[in-house]
């Protein structure tokens, strides 16, 4: 028979966090908050001493973290606009400028666009960036070209660099996540520790520890999701990628300065025809997934500005 763990030898603060960053906040903030209430007590004071540092670290690093992410999505943004602009508004551009010189059926033309306005328009990133460094040199040193190549050099240039900038903000969040990983590791640890030092004041009287702490959330078999950040082009609709059930309450908030509709749908990526909930600019709203439609397994967010990009966070609990 294999042997089974000492319950007292696990750590539930450290089991009941471990696929999210957001359930330590609420617990570690709770714990935190509860100690320095009592803190005229000498023996609490002390256990608050020792918690409340690593507590504050956490809650710096989640910051961070959730800074980095919006970061990322920024710039992911930023790039993938560019990227659009190169498959439409770029390379139809050069395409008619470099017709008007060469003839499509010329054996010059050939030599610039081999392959069409194709590679521009699909593939990876990687492979229409190449396309566009390709397209430089194969207007080589060609003077009738020289005004075009020096429009491509600048698009290439810009695209690069936004590339550059995306990965290195990924770079980031990945080392942020690591970091946060292990301190959130840090402070359930420090929790246990917590919860000996109450156990040994508390000795005859054991129930008196659980004032200082959530133990409903600490008990839930609920996975808490780290709220989503979505953004979104002008007038765009898309599918916010969340994890939910029929008994789940939504609380999104509107990061950005356009209104957003969400609503829930049977058809990813669709504004639904009802109901349907707006979330106004820097409005946070709570609901059931329910109240916005009995069934469907989508929840759709739509950017009412047809002008303006628009961001929120959304998260799912139950």
């Amino acid at each position: 028979m294999a042997e089974t763990t000492w319950q007292y030898a696990n750590n539930q603060f450290d089991n009941t966090t471990k696929e999210s960053f957001i359930k330590m906040v609420i617990i570690s903030s709770d714990h935190d908050s509860k100690l320095a209430a009592q803190i005229a007590d000498a023996d609490i004071n002390t256990i608050y001493t020792f918690y409340h540092p690593v507590h504050q670290q956490y809650i710096t690093k989640y910051t961070q973290w959730r800074s980095s992410i919006a970061q990322r999505e920024g710039a992911t943004l930023n790039f993938t606009k560019k990227i659009d602009k190169l498959r439409s508004v770029d390379i139809e551009d050069w395409d008619i400028r470099v017709s008007v010189i060469y003839k499509p059926d010329t054996p010059e033309y050939m030599a610039i666009f081999p392959d069409g306005r194709s590679p521009f328009q699909v593939g990876s990133y990687e492979s229409r960036i190449l396309a566009v460094s390709t397209l430089i040199e194969n207007m080589g040193t060609d003077a009738a070209l020289t005004t075009i190549k020096t429009d491509v050099t600048a698009i290439s240039t810009v695209l690069q660099t936004a590339r550059n900038t995306q990965q290195g903000k990924e770079g980031i969040v990945v080392d942020r996540s690591a970091e946060l990983e292990e301190l959130r590791f840090t402070v359930a640890k420090n929790m246990f520790r917590s919860c000996a030092k109450l156990m040994d004041k508390f000795w005859q009287n054991p129930l008196m520890i659980e004032q200082f702490f959530d133990l409903e959330t600490i008990r839930s078999t609920n996975t808490l999701q780290d709220p989503l950040l979505i953004n979104l082009n002008p007038s765009e609709t898309k599918n916010a990628a969340i994890t939910f059930s029929d008994t789940s309450e939504l609380t999104i908030t509107n990061t950005g300065s356009t209104a957003i509709i969400v609503c829930r749908s049977a058809t990813s990526g669709t504004l639904c025809p009802g109901p349907n909930l707006t979330v106004n600019p820097a409005q946070t709203i709570t609901v059931a997934v329910t109240s916005l439609a009995a069934s469907g397994n989508f929840i759709n967010v739509t950017n009412t500005s047809a002008g303006s990009t628009g961001s929120l966070e959304i998260l799912a609990v139950g």
